[in-house]
């Protein structure tokens, strides 16, 4: 097992891997392509780095060599790259234009003869029609901050100077993010539509028109859909939106309004303590590459740990899916390197990355 972490800002990047045997066996260690390959008498071990085109492999160099109980720890040293307007500022990190089913991830989609993307979401429980690419016109969310930053996006925020009706209307026009009837503003983890798929309301919550199947919540004015409820349709193809993806949103949320870095989440029936330790890293396991993740600490059961945390409600079905991606990942990494001693008690390492 491994893991990489690329640290942009440090020029560097960092390599744990397990290795069985002597270190005094290795016989040559190179940067082939976006693989480390360290090679003995008899095999190579290949690791994938989280590189790109921006990154010169022939610059690169091992500036450090460690091993230790089984577990080598290499240090890569490369010349500073420029770095990305997303890299520069986390405010920028959960950008829509880098999230499942935002317009720009939409456009891979297939195009008719009018240069129009052809897809649909359905109902995850029954598949009925809910939004059709051939009906509405689709907008990323602007921010999720975008209420409490209007004051550095107007030169003249609209005021209420009384309650005559038209001062009012332009108050209250300013006061929620409304979509047109048949339009679909897009956000990390959901949708806000109008009169797009016939959708039903009932007590503040919003039902699939055809199975009932509850798939989001009313929004002020807006229906708010879950993506987590919705499946993507297009030529053969049908996508599901991961679950988990619902906390990595909010926590990233949180992140950028509060600073906050420990969150406890919670459903109805449990509890999951994450501690943020650092943000937009390239990583790699076993599993792939990874971009803009989240390195945390994890416990299922909320560990008694003196420090503020913010708390985020999330239905069962997503918290689950979140301990469950949380603890895949962290089988995946090196056996030394799985859990880490907090103020006495024993936290597991994981990362979130968006799909």
């Amino acid at each position: 097992m491994y893991y990489t972490e690329l640290l942009p800002r440090l020029n560097s990047l960092t390599v744990i891997s397990d290795f069985s045997g002597d270190v005094k066996d290795i016989k040559g260690i190179r940067i082939d392509k976006n693989d480390l390959a360290i090679s003995t008498e008899g095999s190579t071990l290949r690791i994938k780095l989280p590189i790109d085109g921006n990154h010169n492999v022939a610059d690169m160099t091992i500036s450090s060599l460690k091993y230790i109980d089984s577990c080598l720890r290499l240090s890569i040293s490369f010349p500073g790259t420029k770095l990305s307007e997303h890299t520069q500022s986390f405010m920028d990190f959960n950008h829509s234009n880098v999230q499942k089913w935002s317009c720009s991830d939409l456009r891979r989609t297939p195009q008719n003869a009018e240069k129009q993307n052809i897809f649909h979401f359905g109902c995850a429980y029954c598949d009925k029609n809910i939004i059709n690419s051939k009906d509405c016109s689709f907008f990323d969310m602007p921010s999720e901050l975008w209420s409490e930053m209007m004051d550095f996006w107007h030169c003249h925020k609209p005021h209420d100077h009384g309650n005559h009706g038209e001062h009012q209307h332009t108050t209250n026009q300013y006061e929620e993010l409304k979509p047109k009837q048949m339009d679909v503003i897009i956000g990390g983890f959901y949708f806000l539509v109008d009169k797009a798929g016939g959708l039903k309301v009932e007590a503040d919550q919003v039902y699939c028109p055809s199975c009932d199947a509850e798939l989001g919540v009313l929004d002020k004015s807006s229906k708010k859909v879950f993506k987590y409820n919705l499946k993507l349709n297009y030529d053969t193809v049908s996508e599901q939106f991961p679950r988990y993806l619902y906390v990595y949103n909010c926590v990233l949320d949180k992140i950028n309004s509060s600073a906050c870095r420990t969150f406890v989440i919670k459903s109805d029936s449990k509890s999951l303590f994450i501690w943020v330790l650092n943000i937009g890293l390239d990583i790699s396991t076993e599993t792939g590459v990874f971009k803009n993740a989240l390195k945390l600490l994890y416990d299922v059961d909320h560990p008694e740990i003196e420090m503020p945390t913010e708390e985020i409600r999330v239905p069962g079905v997503v918290l689950d899916d979140c301990i469950t991606r949380l603890q895949e990942i962290n089988s995946q990494l090196p056996l030394g390197h799985r859990s880490a001693a907090v103020a006495g008690k024993n936290l597991f390492i994981s990362f979130m990355a968006s799909a």
